[in-house]
């Protein structure tokens, strides 16, 4: 069986994986898509970001789901001050 260990594992930090910076690190089309995910079903959204980052948890896949709608609002309440 092949090994693994040679693989760089992005988004990690000292104190273990940073799902915030791995997502700041994906391309447009692959950030695109996991916000169409996450408008979706929450268990597509979480089994996708387990696919992208294997490394990842339950608990990333809240964070980094409370962090895009906090960009969305952001970005709409931006959008509305113009």
């Amino acid at each position: 069986m092949a090994s693994f260990r040679h693989i760089k594992i992005t988004g990690l930090n000292r104190s273990g994986f940073d799902v915030i910076k791995a997502f700041s690190e994906l391309d447009s089309t692959r950030k695109l898509a996991l916000y169409d995910y996450m408008n979706g079903s929450t268990r597509t959204f979480a089994n996708t970001v387990k696919m992208m980052w294997p490394q990842a948890k339950d608990t990333h896949c809240k964070k980094l789901e409370r962090f895009m709608v906090q960009s969305m609002a952001a970005n709409d309440m931006a959008a509305n001050d113009a």
